[in-house]
C-alpha cells in the first residue's frame, strides 16, 4: 500500500490515509514550545524552558462535525477523501464530506508558549448549510493540587489552574505563587462549553459519539479535581460553496492577567503562520544540493535541517543527554547556524575541568546527577576537539581559537585552542598497558560497559578517534608534543589492534582482545575499521582489506554496527549484551555509525560508495520503504532493525540519531558543488 507520497520537490509529504502502520508525527516547534502532530492530529504539547519540557496538552485531539441529526468525526478517514500533509513549518488535514470539506491546520509559531490551529470548514452545496462545531482539546492532566479548569465567557477562554506537587511542608513557600496556568481561546464566541472530559465524551468509548456533539450542547460547567478539557462548541451558518473558521491558541501562561493579555492582542493566524514559515525558509537557504537523487535532495535540502535544528535546539527533547550528542549536533546545526551552533558547543566546553577532563553525561537543568551521569565514559574529549575544530571551521572565524573561556572547576581562563589542547593530553594521559586508550564505563559504544570496568580495559576505537581529534588540532596550529603523541597511538594501534584482517574492538581488564575474528559474537566492529580509514593510520593494502571486510557487514538498508550478534549475556562485553538482538548497538543497523562509514569513504576517495551508504538509511529506501520499515519518511532513524526474522528492517521510529549531523555535516563538505 502506497501511505504516501513527497510533492513540492520534496518539501512536503502528503499521507493519503489515516490508519498509518504507526503514528506518522510531524515535529512542529520554537525554542519555548514543542508539540508532535500525528496524521490524525494527534500527539502531546509542552513548554519548555532550559531544554526542560512541561506538558500543556495531552495527546488527543477531537474535532465533529455536526449538521442536523448527522454527525462526522474529522481526522479519522470517515470521509469521501483524506490527506494529511506535514510540512516543514506546518500540517494540514483536509477531507471531503457529502456536503463540506474540511481543513485542520496546525502550526508554532516562530516564538511563544502556544501552538495555534484554525478549523475551516467549505460548504460543497448548492444551499445553505448550518453546521455545528465540536474541538476538544485534553489539558495535561499531571498535577492534582487545586486542580480546576473553567471558561470565562467574558474574556472568551479557558484556563486550566493547578498548584506543583510537592512533598515537604517547607516548598510550599518556595511554590507559592507559581501555580500553573494553561489556557485554550478561539476567535469566535462559543455557543456552549464544557470543561470535564467525562462530561465531553459520556463515558469511556472511543468509538462512540461523543455526548457532548450528542447532544448539540455542552454543560457550561466549572470542572474540580477531574481529567480537564477545553471543549468548544461553534456555530457555522454556510451559505452556497461559502466558507467559515475558527481559530484556536493554546498554550502556558504564568499569571491569568497574562492570559488577558494574550486574549486581547490574540495572535493573527495568517501573519504568525507567515511568520513561522519564514523563519523556516532561513533554515532551508543555508544549504541546497544536487546530488542526481531525489530522495537525498529532499532530506539534504529539506527535512535533515528541520531534523537537526530539533536535535540541537531542543537538546534530543530533554535535559540528560551525553555532551557526545550535543556537540555532534552542534557540528551539524552549524552547517545551518554557525554562531548559534558556537554558542551551543561553549555551553559544553565550559564544563571541562582544568586538567582537561569532560563528564560526559550531566543534568542540564542543574538537577542532581542520576542514571548515566553517575559514570564515566571515556570518549568527551575527543569530540569536544573534533566538533569545536568543524565548528570553528564553519563560523570562518579562526579568531575564535584565541577566545578565552573558564574551566569548570577552576576559574583559570585559557584559550579555546589551549582548552582542545588539554582534552587531547587528558586523554594521552589515560592510557593501558598496550598504549590504546582507556574504555572505562564504555567509549562512543557507551552500552560496552563491562571490558573495563576494573579500569584497566582499553579502547581501539577511543584511540582512533583520539589520533583523528589531534590531526584536526594539528592542522588548526602545528604541536610537536601532540604529533608525537599522535605517531605512538598509531603504531599502538597498528601492532596491537590489528587482529590479521581487521581491527579489534579493544582489550578487556585482564589483557584479552574483545571483538576479536576468533570470537563467536560481536567478531567484527563496524566502527573500529571505518575510523582507522577516518584516522589514515592504514597503508593501501589494509585500506582493501578493511573495504572487503566492511562489504559484510552490508545490507539492503544499510551496514550492520557489529556482526554475529551477541544472543545472551556476555560478561566480558556487558549491557550490549543483553539488548535485543539486532536492536540498538547489538546488531542493528545503527544510522550513525553508517555515517561514519560514508565520511569514511569520502576520504579515501570513493564518492559513490559514500552516496550510497547515504541513501541507504534513508526511511525512502526503495528497498526498505515504509511498506516495511513502518515509519514516516521524513526523518532519519536511529536504527533500523538488523537480525533476520519479520522484524528486519523496521525502523525505530526514534528521531535522536547523531546520522542527521553527520549526514548534512557531510552534504556541506563534499556535495556543496552541485556535482553528481
Amino acid at each position: 500500500m502506497e501511505y504516501g507520497k513527497f510533492i513540492d520537490g520534496g518539501r512536503t509529504y502528503r499521507i493519503q490515509t489515516a490508519k498509518t502502520p504507526t503514528p506518522w508525527k510531524n515535529l512542529l516547534f520554537n525554542d519555548e514550545y514543542f508539540t508532535e502532530v500525528s496524521q490524525r492530529l494527534c500527539g502531546a504539547g509542552f513548554a519548555v524552558q532550559e531544554y526542560k519540557r512541561t506538558p500543556v496538552l495531552a495527546g488527543d485531539k477531537v474535532f465533529w462535525v455536526k449538521i442536523g441529526d448527522k454527525a462526522y468525526h474529522l481526522c479519522h478517514g470517515t470521509g469521501l477523501t483524506y490527506s494529511c500533509e506535514h510540512h516543514i513549518h506546518k500540517t494540514v488535514l483536509r477531507e471531503e464530506f457529502e456536503e463540506f470539506e474540511s481543513e485542520i491546520t496546525v502550526f508554532v509559531p516562530e516564538s511563544g508558549k502556544r501552538e495555534l490551529w484554525q478549523v475551516k470548514l467549505t460548504n460543497r452545496t448548492a444551499k445553505s448549510l448550518t453546521a455545528e462545531v465540536f474541538s476538544c482539546f485534553e489539558f495535561a492532566n499531571i498535577e492534582y493540587l487545586s486542580l480546576e479548569c473553567e471558561y470565562d465567557r467574558e474574556k472568551g477562554y479557558f484556563c486550566k489552574s493547578s498548584f506543583p506537587y510537592h512533598i515537604t511542608y517547607d516548598e510550599y513557600e518556595k511554590l507559592k505563587g507559581t501555580e500553573r496556568k494553561i489556557y485554550v481561546m478561539s476567535s469566535a464566541e462559543v455557543k456552549s462549553f464544557e470543561c470535564s472530559k467525562q462530561k465531553f465524551y459520556g463515558g469511556d468509548n472511543p468509538y462512540s459519539v461523543p455526548r457532548m456533539v450528542e447532544l448539540g450542547r455542552g454543560t457550561n460547567e466549572k470542572c474540580e479535581y477531574e481529567d480537564c478539557v477545553a471543549g468548544f462548541h461553534h456555530e457555522f451558518v454556510l451559505g452556497s460553496l461559502k466558507a467559515g473558521a475558527v481559530c484556536f491558541v493554546a498554550g502556558e501562561a504564568g499569571t491569568r492577567e497574562e492570559i488577558d493579555r494574550i486574549q486581547a492582542n490574540r495572535p493573527d493566524f495568517e501573519q504568525e503562520l507567515k511568520a513561522a514559515e519564514k523563519k523556516w525558509e532561513s533554515y532551508m537557504n543555508a544549504l541546497q544540493i544536487d546530488s542526481g537523487y531525489d530522495d537525498l535532495n529532499w532530506f539534504v535540502n529539506c527535512w535533515l535541517k528541520k531534523q537537526m535544528v530539533y536535535l540541537a535546539r531542543m537538546n534530543r527533547g530533554g535535559v540528560y543527554c551525553p555532551v557526545r550528542n550535543q556537540l555532534q549536533d552542534a557540528m551539524g546545526y552549524a552547517v545551518l547556524d554557525p554562531e548559534g551552533a558556537f554558542e551551543l558547543g561553549l555551553r559544553v566546553l565550559r564544563r571541562q575541568k582544568e586538567n582537561g577532563y569532560l563528564k560526559q553525561w550531566y543534568m542540564t537543568d542543574g538537577s542532581p546527577d542520576k542514571g548515566l551521569c553517575l559514570i564515566h565514559h571515556s570518549d568527551a574529549c575527543v569530540w569536544l576537539i573534533i566538533c569545536m575544530t568543524e565548528i570553528i571551521e564553519l563560523t570562518g572565524k579562526l579568531e575564535y581559537y584565541g577566545k578565552k573561556e573558564a574551566y569548570s572547576d577552576s576559574g583559570l581562563e585559557e584559550t579555546i585552542y589551549e582548552h582542545l589542547r588539554k582534552g587531547a593530553l587528558y586523554m594521552a594521559s589515560q592510557i593501558g598497558s598496550h598504549g590504546l586508550c582507556l574504555m572505562k564505563d564504555g567509549d562512543w559504544t557507551d552500552p560496552i560497559n563491562g571490558a573495563g570496568r576494573k579500569g584497566r580495559g582499553e579502547s581501539v576505537w577511543n584511540t582512533l578517534a583520539l589520533i583523528y581529534a589531534i590531526k584536526k588540532l594539528c592542522a588548526v596550529r602545528f604541536d610537536e608534543e601532540l604529533d608525537r603523541i599522535r605517531a605512538s597511538l598509531t603504531e599502538a594501534v597498528n601492532t596491537y589492534g590489528w587482529d590479521g584482517d581487521r581491527y579489534l574492538a579493544g582489550y578487556d581488564d585482564e589483557g584479552i582482545p574483545f571483538g576479536s575474528r576468533v570470537e563467536e559474537e560481536a567478531s567484527l566492529f563496524l566502527n573500529a575499521q571505518t575510523w582507522a580509514l577516518i584516522a589514515g593510520v592504514c597503508d593501501e593494502e589494509r585500506i582493501q582489506i578493511l573495504k572487503r571486510q566492511i562489504g559484510t557487514l552490508k545490507t539492503d538498508f544499510g551496514y550492520l554496527l557489529l556482526y554475529p550478534p551477541f544472543k545472551s549475556w556476555n560478561p566480558r562485553w556487558g549491557k550490549i549484551s543483553i539488548k535485543q538482538k539486532g536492536t540498538t548497538e547489538n546488531g542493528s543497523v545503527y544510522c550513525h555509525g553508517n555515517l561514519f562509514k560514508a565520511y569514511a569513504d569520502f576520504l579515501i576517495g570513493d564518492r559513490e560508495a559514500a552516496v550510497a551508504t547515504m541513501r541507504s538509511i534513508l526511511p525512502t529506501n526503495e528497498r526498505n520503504g515504509p511498506d516495511k520499515n513502518l515509519q514516516v519518511p521524513i526523518f532519519v532513524p536511529n536504527y533500523y532493525f538488523g537480525c533476520e526474522g519479520e522484524n528486519l528492517g523496521h525502523s525505530s521510529n526514534v528521531y535522536s540519531t547523531g546520522a542527521a549531523a553527520w549526514m548534512l555535516w557531510l552534504a556541506k563538505k563534499y556535495m556543496n558543488d552541485g556535482n553528481k
